[in-house]
């Protein structure tokens, strides 16, 4: 005969989809109209995905990690913007002209933007 999960194993199963399902890809932070503040970590940017309005984009971007890194801001491939070497603790501003559409941000070293240190702006 089986055996039916226990409560508790029910309850923390129920707690882990409703977190999951909080945290949704998709999901991006309004910052129209507000200062675009960036932090990159290892294999972080945060926020990970934001909304930003068409026009003049001015990003500030902190290193809150423990390594150096470089922030790109591009589409595709195709790298529009990217600061010097930011060492840990150091900021940089990233200005363009935002078309609607979608911008990523990277860092264009190595594998870091595989490993996830990579965001996106969706520009509308």
């Amino acid at each position: 005969m089986a055996r039916s999960p226990t409560p508790a194993l029910a309850a923390g199963a129920l707690v882990l989809g409703l977190g999951l399902g909080a945290c949704a890809p998709g999901a991006a932070v309004d910052l129209r109209g507000r200062p675009v503040r960036l932090t990159v970590s290892e294999y972080r940017v945060t926020p990970g995905r934001a909304r930003v309005s068409p026009g003049p984009l001015r990003l500030e971007v902190r290193n809150a990690g423990v390594l150096s890194h470089q922030v790109a801001v591009g589409r595709g491939a195709l790298i529009l913007r990217r600061t010097d070497w930011l060492h840990p603790g150091q900021s940089a501003v990233i200005s363009l002209d935002a078309t609607p559409g979608l911008l990523r941000v990277f860092d264009p070293t190595g594998v870091n933007d595989a490993a996830g240190l990579s965001g996106t702006l969706v520009v509308r």
